[in-house]
């Protein structure tokens, strides 16, 4: 049954309410321990913190303990292979960018997402630090902190306000063998670059590097639902719950600026 055919719907309103209330109550227990040097664990090369894992308890009480026959993938909890065989997952990063938060800084965001048979239908990005909360439905929106988002067309290529990281202006990465004129801004949060680019703050995100489901499936969702193209390199949209979670590359742009940042692209 499609989330969008009648009879689904009275289900999918009721998931809506269970995540966005689990997604602030997560951002809730992660701010208890922001700013007061939390205790910090090396997981290969990477941090994770104490608040990390308060934000994935709350989350797996909340959404795995409510709906125990939907699929479940946290970066911070081992990955069930039962996933693969459940037709709704729960996808969730309990706290993107780590490294700000354990230096108190307020880019980080609490993920959470649903998908349906490999697509997201519903999710929600907390920015707790920031006043911030991102939410979305498949079909029905995108919402920052409940005023629906709908940003313009972007400008030209030349004009674009770009975040990301360094990695984007290598010569390299674009068919001329230039590189990128304009500087860009960089927010330590994958998830808060493609919800900002939703509002409008900035043009376009892009990540050069892979990334894993669970840091944009649900900032992707509110993109998209805010008229933003979300796409790989290749110019094709993400499927979700994959045997391997992770992804090579992102672009993220209003249209016709999605278009022109693609056809650049080496």
């Amino acid at each position: 049954m499609s989330p969008f055919d009648p009879q689904g719907q009275d289900d999918l309103d009721a998931d809506f309410a269970l995540l966005t209330e689990a997604v602030e109550a997560a951002g809730e227990a992660a701010m208890r321990h922001f700013g007061r040097e939390p205790q910090v664990w090396d997981k290969g090369g990477s941090p994770v913190s104490e608040g990390d894992f308060a934000a994935d308890a709350v989350l797996q009480e909340r959404l795995r303990g409510a709906r125990p026959d939907y699929g479940w993938m946290s970066e911070e909890s081992d990955d069930p292979r039962s996933r693969l065989k459940a037709r709704r997952v729960w996808i969730v990063d309990p706290i993107d960018g780590t490294r700000n938060y354990i230096s108190a800084h307020k880019d980080f965001g609490v993920c959470a997402a649903l998908v349906e048979d490999g697509r997201v239908v519903l999710g929600a990005v907390g920015a707790p630090a920031r006043g911030e909360f991102y939410a979305a439905r498949a079909g029905a929106g995108a919402f920052l902190n409940g005023a629906r988002v709908l940003r313009a067309a972007g400008p030209d290529f030349s004009a674009a306000r770009f975040v990301g990281n360094s990695a984007m202006t290598d010569w390299r990465l674009w068919r001329d063998g230039r590189k990128l004129n304009a500087r860009p801004v960089y927010v330590g949060s994958l998830a808060l670059r493609v919800c900002m680019v939703g509002t409008g703050r900035f043009d376009a995100a892009m990540i050069v590097n892979p990334f894993h489901e669970w840091d944009l499936a649900a900032a992707e969702l509110f993109a998209a639902e805010a008229g933003v193209r979300v796409v790989g390199f290749d110019g094709k949209e993400g499927v979700y719950n994959q045997p391997s979670p992770v992804r090579p590359n992102l672009v993220a742009a209003p249209e016709p600026l999605a278009g022109e940042i693609l056809a650049r692209l080496a």
